[in-house]
Parts: C-alpha cells; sequence; structure tokens
C-alpha cells in the first residue's frame, strides 16, 4: 500500500484516533501495488489487525471507485506542463495519445472486484471502518495528473461524482456522505 497516504486525527474529547488512508482499490501486489486488493493478506488485513487491538481507533478508507492513474515515466508531467506554457491546450491531446499511461478504465472498477468489495463492507459491519469517495478515475489528463478535479467545470465533476456513486451502490460498499478530492485539489474556480 506504498501508494497509500495515511494521515491521523485525534478527537481529545474522547480518546478516539482516525486515521485517513487515501487512494484504496482493487490492484493488488500482484499488479505491482497493493493498494487494498491483497484484502487480509495485505496492507487492508494488516490494518484490520491493527483495528482489533486498538479498539478506539476508527479508520476511513478513501476509495477511487474506477482507478486508472499510472505512475508516469519521470520527466512526464514537467515536460507536459512546459509543453502547454508554449502550445496550450494543443499540447493536451498529443501527450494524451503519446505520453501518459494510464490503466484501463475497468482494470480497478469495484463493480468488477466482488471479493475487494465484500471485504470492504465486511470491514465496515465490523464497526470501525468507514468508507469515503476518492474521486472516480484518480486521473486528469492535464498536469498534476492524479488531481482529477481541478480542472474540471461544475457539471463535469458532479456527473462525475455520480458515477463513482452509482458504482458505490452497484458494487453494494456501504459509505459514508462525504468526497475527498484526489490529489486534494478541487475545481480552481468555484
Amino acid at each position: 500500500m506504498s501508494s497509500l497516504i495515511m494521515t491521523a486525527q485525534s478527537r481529545a474529547q474522547n480518546g478516539t484516533v482516525v486515521i485517513g488512508i487515501d487512494d484504496v482499490h482493487p490492484e493488488s501486489s500482484k499488479d505491482g501495488s497493493d493498494c487494498g486488493g491483497d484484502l487480509d493478506k495485505g496492507a487492508l488485513g494488516l490494518l484490520e489487525n491493527f483495528l482489533q487491538r486498538y479498539r478506539n481507533v476508527k479508520a476511513t478508507l478513501f476509495v477511487t471507485p474506477c482507478h486508472m492513474l499510472l505512475p508516469q515515466a519521470l520527466g512526464v508531467e514537467r515536460l507536459h506542463k512546459i509543453a502547454r506554457s508554449i502550445l496550450g491546450n494543443i499540447a493536451d491531446p498529443i501527450f494524451y495519445r503519446f505520453f501518459i499511461k494510464t490503466f484501463e478504465p475497468s482494470k480497478y472498477d469495484i463493480e468488477k472486484s466482488k471479493a475487494f468489495n465484500l471485504y470492504l463492507a465486511n470491514l465496515v459491519e465490523k464497526g470501525q471502518v468507514e468508507v469515503g469517495i476518492h474521486g472516480c478515475y484518480h486521473f486528469h489528463n492535464i498536469p498534476p495528473y492524479p488531481s482529477e478535479f481541478k480542472y474540471l467545470n461544475e457539471h463535469e465533476a458532479l456527473r462525475r461524482i455520480k458515477i463513482a456513486v452509482n458504482k458505490f451502490n452497484r458494487a453494494r460498499i456501504p459509505f459514508v456522505k462525504g468526497f475527498a478530492p484526489p490529489g486534494w485539489v478541487s475545481i480552481e474556480h468555484s
């Protein structure tokens, strides 16, 4: 779960510690990185063991329902930014077609990952874990690539959130109402 980012926040009034984990999706170590797909044999299993040991800790797993972001070749994002400063938007389709690599949209789609969905639902049922929505694809074809919502207009942002909500509902993963934008960046002009 090297791609997962952990943050901790303590609530002094009741001594509860809350851990938030971003970028959870069905990718497993056999695919390159355990982002939740190894289930009880991987990082989520370690989290589950930790939570069993420390009952006053709660975790929020921010799940990307259709994860597409792949680590890019060194320098691609920076070169894309330079090309945009010279060529403007003309650079975007060129980079998207020839340089930017992504997973196929359906590869880590939660609707196709029954074991992952059941495991998450079971964690939620135990009461120490909640699931939140973390974007839809975790990818945008304009740098910074992980910041899916940075350049979207309000209509497109709402459309993607609706897609994400529908995917969670169809996958039968219980989730809280709330949203954490990928890259911690949302629409610039709102």
